[in-house]
């Protein structure tokens, strides 16, 4: 049974990925001519989208893959192999938008990481940041069943709860994650997102949710407007 879970949350994330990259787009401002960084790029195709709702001069990507980078490269964006989990190589107020797309998650030290995206940041700028969501209904669930919600772990190797083997296995590795494990750190609710943007400067203009699982997308969506504080994920636009 718990296997079944487990199968079916995987492959409602592998198709959410672009539902939620939608959801985020909605957030992003037209900024014509500006620097854009995008925390965790991967191969750059979300970067690449992002960078033409913004209207970006020039795209930035971070990531600890190598792989990943040269790909991001291939599509234009300036890619940088760096550990997310350390100082961004970047000078202060040197990019416009920043976008952190499930990173902060996988954050050992996220003060640090919402300091520094504060720090990058020009004045006026903004970040988009999103994440699992720890209130999701089925989190919830697991809990009062006395079992380890699915949006969290416990170990990097042992394979211990619903997740151990699960939806992002593999996506992080390097600094953030390590291959075959969920590898999250830290899981916000809306609240807590919202007040650790806040705590470090940021004004929290817009907030988001996506996904209702197992519901189908067209369905979620309007769990998520009738129900916001258990969606499957968060995402805030918070302006410097």
């Amino acid at each position: 049974m718990l296997d079944a879970i487990r199968d079916y949350l995987v492959s409602y994330a592998q198709q959410g990925v672009i539902h939620n990259a939608d959801r985020m787009l909605t957030l992003c401002e037209p900024r014509p001519g500006a620097t854009l960084l995008d925390l965790g790029c991967g191969d750059g195709t979300f970067t690449a989208r992002v960078s033409q709702k913004v209207g970006a001069a020039k795209s930035i990507g971070i990531d600890a893959v190598s792989e990943n980078l040269a790909a991001a490269r291939a599509k234009g964006i300036v890619g940088i192999e760096a550990d997310l989990n350390w100082v961004l190589p970047l000078p202060d107020e040197s990019v416009d938008v920043v976008i952190a797309s499930h990173v902060i998650e996988h954050i050992n030290d996220t003060d640090m990481f919402v300091k520094e995206i504060y720090r990058v940041l020009r004045g006026g700028g903004y970040a988009i940041v999103a994440t699992p969501n720890l209130a999701a209904w089925y989190n919830v669930l697991f809990l009062m069943l006395g079992q380890q919600p699915p949006s969290t772990c416990v170990s990097d190797v042992a394979p211990l709860g619903l997740m151990a083997r699960g939806v992002w296995a593999g996506r992080y590795t390097g600094g953030i994650g390590h291959q075959g494990s969920n590898n999250h750190r830290r899981v916000f609710v809306r609240s807590t997102l919202v007040g650790l943007l806040q705590y470090y400067g940021f004004h929290c203009e817009k907030v988001a949710v996506s996904g209702f699982p197992p519901l189908p997308w067209f369905a979620a969506d309007l769990a998520c407007r009738l129900l916001p504080m258990y969606a499957w994920n968060l995402m805030v636009r918070a302006r410097k």
